[in-house]
């Protein structure tokens, strides 16, 4: 054997020795009860709290397991953090080049237990404070900053799995969370690139399932939702059964204050995936949803779903950098069927309306205050109810009362259109409603806090007229060449206590024109046909003397 083979199986055997007897110094001196004075000191000086370790484990090449970590309440009663395991694996020889790499972090069961109490605190409320008080680390020179420059910290993987949160409101039980089988995985987790990350959850027995990935320098990333089913009636607390309940009202009385303006040191896009979503007894399938938040801004690019029979569509802009959150957007619902909608949003009106729907509207505004609002809400649209029928509503039960005529509580049309413009808690309306028995064209406004100011044609049928009562105003009513009656009529009061009466403005203008038309039909009568062109001289004579 020559002289520098000797030397290199010298060199390793010394080498060897060296680690053997380091990893024997380590697990001589670094035993768990030592591990266990340093650390425990150390957390309960620091949070104040009693700690609690069952076991550690120690590997020089390997890393280092906690097993049975526990940190205590203030009343010693509860844990505050409860961790059955936290395994650490680490590269041992990359440490000499300034290089830390992490094979895996692994967290087993942890659980963490908050409460809020009736003030409003925080049980942790000692922890956040203390730590914002704590003086601010002195600026590290160049040569510290090149330094750490060149440290290098790579995470092949964290994973957190059976994880367990709770927090207890104890001013009102229905505040309290509980998130069940939570779930953390995070791969390739670098300092400088994009890394991806899925979480999972279950939360009042919804399973949600999030997947994305995120880049820690820029503090921008993904994420991704799925949920294959969401009852939101678990998540819309009623209060406590047999009496509403009044605890916030009373503690907090409603602020005119408007929110924002707000600063989010983050960028997120992603999408929303939910099968199916329900709310009441309505059923919304195939919710999808794209969204962006950029630069204090929040954008909905698309929000669609199918709902009974149809669809629709939304999309909504939202700053969140001004005070109120200034807002845009547009809506529109295709082909829903009304008879299947209304029972699921208003139960008591199950019976009220039928047909199809159809409406395109936009809006935009600012302030999420009730009355701001709606005094800065603005939006324009238009409608269409097709095959449909209304019956039951106060509306209806008043015209019929006024008029005398029973039967129009229920009135079946083809269609029902209609356009509106609102400003400022006031909208434009302009409606028409077309059917073999009667028709109405109504125009004026409507309040937003309930009063009405509209006029209304109505129009029946010539069989509608039949059998009226002598009293009733459509005794007055004009007939067209066809035999309708044509009645101008007011509608005034609110949609629960609306006033009908005649309009005057519009009586006169139908004898104005009923006069015009038989002067005009008894001097044609008298040229015979060919006196058509002797009709048009006619006009302006009649016209200055009716008015227009």
């Amino acid at each position: 054997m020559n002289r520098n083979k000797k030397i290199l199986l010298v060199s390793a055997a010394i080498l060897v020795s060296l680690l053997l007897g380091l990893v024997l110094v380590v697990h001589l001196l670094v035993t768990p009860e030592r591990v266990k004075g340093w650390v425990m000191p150390v957390l309960e000086e620091k949070l104040h709290r009693e700690v609690f370790l069952a076991d550690v484990k120690i590997g020089l090449l390997s890393g280092i397991v906690l097993q049975g970590l526990e940190i205590r309440e203030h009343d010693g009663q509860n844990n505050l953090l409860q961790i059955e395991e936290l395994a650490l694996s680490y590269q041992f020889w990359p440490l000499l080049g300034g290089q830390l790499i992490v094979d895996d972090i692994h967290l087993v069961r942890p659980k963490i237990r908050l409460v809020q109490n009736v003030d409003g605190s925080l049980s942790i409320d000692d922890l956040l404070s203390s730590s914002q008080a704590e003086p601010k680390a002195a600026p590290s020179s160049d040569k510290s900053a090149e330094e750490n420059d060149d440290f290098n910290l790579l995470v092949s993987r964290v994973l957190l799995e059976g994880g367990d949160f709770m927090l207890i409101n104890k001013a009102d039980r229905s505040g309290n969370i509980h998130l069940q089988q939570l779930r953390v995985l995070a791969t390739n987790i670098s300092l400088q690139e994009s890394f991806p990350l899925e979480l999972s959850v279950r939360f009042n027995e919804t399973d949600f399932q999030f997947k994305g990935d995120y880049q820690i320098p820029a503090s921008r990333g993904r994420l991704d939702l799925y949920v294959k089913r969401l009852d939101l009636n678990k998540f819309i607390s009623s209060g406590p059964a047999g009496a509403p309940s009044k605890t916030a009202s009373e503690k907090k009385p409603s602020s005119s204050e408007e929110p924002g303006p707000v600063s989010l040191p983050v960028s997120l896009a992603g999408s929303v995936q939910i099968d199916e979503l329900l709310y009441q007894e309505m059923m919304i399938k195939a919710v999808r949803a794209d969204y962006q938040l950029e630069e204090n801004r929040f954008q909905l690019q698309q929000l669609i779903g199918d709902i009974f029979d149809g669809g629709f569509k939304l999309r909504a802009d939202v700053d969140l950098g001004v005070k109120g959150f200034a807002y845009s957007g547009d809506f529109s619902v295709d082909g829903v069927d009304l008879q299947k909608l209304v029972p699921a949003l208003l139960p008591r009106a199950e019976k009220s309306s039928h047909g199809l729907l159809q409406v395109q509207l936009d809006f935009s505004g600012a302030g999420t205050v009730p009355q701001q609002l709606i005094n800065q809400l603005v939006s324009q649209g238009s409608f269409k109810l097709a095959q449909g029928k209304l019956m039951g509503n106060p509306l209806l039960t008043e015209l019929a009362k006024f008029l005398g005529n029973p039967e129009l509580k229920v009135l079946s049309f083809q269609t029902l259109t209609g356009t509106y413009d609102l400003k400022q808690g006031m909208a434009n309306i302009q409606a028409a409603l077309d059917s073999s028995r009667t028709r109405f064209d109504s125009s004026g406004t409507v309040d937003l806090d309930g009063p009405l100011n509209l006029k209304l044609e109505t129009r029946l049928a010539p069989e509608m007229l039949e059998g009226l009562s002598s009293g009733s105003p459509l005794r007055q009513a004009f007939t067209d060449p066809d035999g309708w009656g044509v009645l101008p009529l007011k509608l005034s009061g609110s949609y629960a206590d609306p006033k009908f009466s005649l309009s005057t403005e519009g009586l006169r203008s139908q004898v104005k024109e009923k006069a015009k038309q038989k002067v005009t039909e008894e001097i044609q009568k008298q040229l015979g046909e060919e006196g058509s062109s002797v009709k048009d001289l006619l006009d302006a004579p009649l016209k200055k003397l009716f008015g227009n």
